[in-house]
């Protein structure tokens, strides 16, 4: 479900979930099994203009490039990025 906001999730006796949407505006409520919860997949750095920062990323992937021996601190020693938008980072 896109463009959705989760507002609260009750456990039921029966053991499923009433979770409570916002759904393009308008509450919904739905009984579930499971609940998986995942954020956006579109790294676009270039969006939030991250080059103005000095960070080094790939124009192709989107991605950003880690530096300083380690994956998710940038080029620039005192930002760091998480998640998807890091090169060479399991995506979730």
């Amino acid at each position: 479900m896109t463009q959705t906001n989760v507002k609260g999730v009750k456990a039921l006796e029966n053991g499923r979930k009433q979770v409570s949407l916002v759904v393009n505006g308008h509450l919904q409520e739905i009984e579930v099994d499971t609940i998986l919860v995942a954020i956006g997949r579109d790294p676009s750095p270039q969006s939030f203009k991250v080059e103005l920062s000095g960070v080094s990323y790939d124009k192709k992937s989107g991605k950003i490039l880690g530096g300083n021996g380690e994956v998710e601190r940038t080029n620039v020693s005192h930002i760091y990025a998480v998640g998807d938008i890091v090169d060479k980072v399991p995506e979730l």
